[in-house]
């Protein structure tokens, strides 16, 4: 994608990690805490109406150094950590990629556990018991308070099954590169697309930490609910936090259903999928609806549910669509399938176009990014998306309420001023 549709502007209202948060621009990736070399500079804390944000500690001076691997300040598509770009397949919609397919784990139980057809985990027990890694980098349930995350490590198919299915609430698995980066081994990394844009421009400054990531994965994502929307819904379930021993979002089938089980005992609280995402998704942070990339375009491999295969049926077998970003992905996944780890046939981006609707956020933030200076609020900084092109494909009406919209959400939630999460 050329750089005439790089979005150039830079705020100078940016200059340290608490701007980032106090903007809106944050998503709780956790790069930063892991990027202060600061004993006490920054620690990442939960903010329930918003999510995970970092908290400028008692040490956090104005070196700035977390800024450049923060996705909150700019993104690259270019960024790509591919070893065979020559062979790349150029899609606006979709972006770059090797191959796109359907498929879904060969082995029945990590698809049926899989929030749809379990490839990612999958690929990741693959990857550890043939494929040279040593541990799994990503997210699961945080046993102490169900219904938040943690990020986990997992080193065979029983950790990573414990940890599998989608946890939509905010994570931050990006707060472990330093981990990664004093490893003896080599991981699988998996994240959501902004961690592994961020994941992207720490390899680049930490060469060790790029030797230590053998494969980086991430999943079609529409956004991080906040851990208060979870609450909520599970107490319209009648089940107060503390509570709840366990709780899953998806998975068991597909789609699968919201459970949660109460230490009470007793049949566990479920509802769907739909109306599980259609409650959490009116709690996502601002950043989410400027977020020019839910399909992984710096991962090596993105993978999510293929929507225009679902029958509509109560529970299936989990079919996903597989994009395969980067050389390394490609071989790897080739290799997982002779292995017997995955079964896939060929598909097409107008299938991925078809089955989700995500890449329609792309044709919007172009304008929500003008809305936003209209105000004089600071903006990330995105390079290579196409976004002026993607705005330019839709119809007018589209075009001005992506403006004039975001004006209005700017006023009525009072984002045109700084939010001060915490005061020091």
């Amino acid at each position: 994608m050329s750089s005439h549709n790089t979005v150039t502007h830079k705020s100078t209202k940016i200059k340290t990690i608490r701007d980032v948060v106090e903007w809106n621009l944050c998503m709780g990736c956790g790069a930063c805490v892991a990027f202060c070399e600061k004993e006490n500079g920054v620690d990442l804390v939960d903010i329930p109406t918003a999510g995970l944000r970092p908290r400028s500690g008692a040490d956090c001076g104005s070196c700035s150094r977390c800024l450049a691997v923060c996705p909150g300040v700019s993104v690259d598509a270019a960024e790509t950590n591919d070893d065979e770009p020559e062979s790349i397949v150029e899609n606006l919609q979709v972006g770059n990629y090797h191959g796109v397919y359907e498929g879904y784990a060969a082995d029945r139980e990590i698809r049926f556990i899989g929030s749809s057809g379990g490839i990612l985990s999958a690929l990741s027990v693959y990857a550890l018991e043939k494929g040279g890694m040593d541990y799994v980098v990503h997210t699961g349930m945080d046993k102490a308070q169900p219904w938040k995350n943690r990020t986990v490590i997992s080193r065979n198919k029983p950790q990573l099954l414990d940890n599998a299915g989608s946890r939509y609430c905010t994570s931050s698995p990006c707060e472990l590169f330093d981990v990664i980066e004093k490893s003896a081994g080599r991981c699988v990394f998996i994240g959501k697309p902004c961690d592994v844009a961020a994941l992207a421009k720490a390899r680049r400054l930490r060469p060790q930490l790029d030797a230590n990531v053998g494969l980086a994965l991430s999943f079609f994502c529409a956004g991080t609910p906040c851990s208060d929307a979870v609450r909520e819904l599970v107490g319209g379930l009648g089940v107060e936090a503390d509570e709840i021993s366990s709780l899953r979002f998806r998975g068991q089938g597909w789609p699968g259903r919201f459970e949660v089980q109460s230490t009470k005992g007793g049949e566990p609280k479920t509802i769907s999928y739909l109306r599980t995402w259609t409650t959490l998704a009116k709690r996502r942070p601002f950043r989410c609806h400027i977020c020019p990339d839910g399909m992984g375009l710096l991962s090596d491999i993105t993978s999510g549910d293929a929507w225009n295969r679902y029958t509509g049926e109560a529970e299936s077998d989990g079919i996903s669509h597989v994009v395969v970003r980067t050389g390394r992905g490609r071989r790897l996944l080739e290799s997982a399938v002779q292995a017997g780890y995955v079964e896939l046939t060929p598909s097409t981006a107008d299938d991925i176009i078809k089955a989700q609707g995500i890449h329609l956020r792309r044709t919007v933030v172009f304008g929500r990014l003008i809305g936003m200076r209209l105000c004089g609020v600071p903006t990330p900084r995105y390079s290579n998306f196409g976004l002026f092109s993607s705005w330019l494909r839709t119809n007018p009406l589209v075009m001005t309420s992506s403006i004039f919209g975001t004006l209005k959400r700017m006023v009525v939630r009072k984002l045109w001023r700084r939010s001060p999460y915490f005061y020091r």
